[in-house]
């Protein structure tokens, strides 16, 4: 008996084939709406791009029984745990009056245009508007002896909120930060025309 490991088999014409059968419509009918400027994409995509992309999310499709990708892609999107040294305070940052969007949206602007260097980039901008943001507080805590896990998940945003804040005002190791959740997806045209 010989202990040397076989070479990998070549894939069968026949395993080929009932891999990418079942992905020619699709890759047939978007292929046709690329060629044609039919896809959003199309301005953006090559056709090679645009058929990987196809037969992926047919492949990937396959065997789920009518699941889609972005229903799968759902899944994977859960909120995570947030640790026991871990202070979060959820927060909806309202937008306010109609003056106080215009002024919110102009000072952006005006951010952009400063950062830009000297470039004539404010034709570059567009006029989108201002709508609420919403956002975290995250920062460091100091776990209480004897405190049950996840004790403090059922504390209103407010008492967290007061909380962290009492335990930041003791010091600089203590931070806070505020993130803000999108707002640059309101641009990405911008970027790729500035670079």
């Amino acid at each position: 008996m010989s202990t040397e490991p076989h070479p990998p088999s070549k894939p069968s014409r026949l395993s080929l084939l009932r891999l990418v059968a079942p992905a020619v419509p699709n890759m047939l009918y978007k292929s046709a709406g690329h060629l044609l400027s039919l896809t959003p994409q199309s301005t953006y995509w090559d056709l090679r791009t645009t058929l990987t992309v196809e037969f992926l999310r047919s492949y990937l499709s396959r065997d789920n029984q009518g699941v889609t990708i972005e229903e799968i892609q759902a899944t994977t999107l859960k909120p995570l745990a947030v640790a026991a040294n871990t202070w979060k305070v959820d927060v909806d940052v309202p937008v306010g009056s109609v003056e106080e969007q215009s002024a919110l949206e102009d000072m952006v602007r005006k951010a952009i245009v400063d950062l830009a260097s000297g470039e004539d980039i404010e034709r570059f901008i567009p006029r989108v508007g201002v709508s609420a943001a919403t956002g975290e507080w995250i920062g460091s805590r100091t776990v209480a002896k004897g405190e049950v896990e996840g004790e403090s998940e059922k504390w209103s945003e407010e008492e967290k909120y007061e909380s962290m804040m009492k335990e930041v005002e003791g010091g600089e190791e203590s931070g806070v930060v505020l993130w803000l959740h999108g707002g640059i997806n309101v641009f990405p045209d911008l970027f790729e025309a500035c670079s």
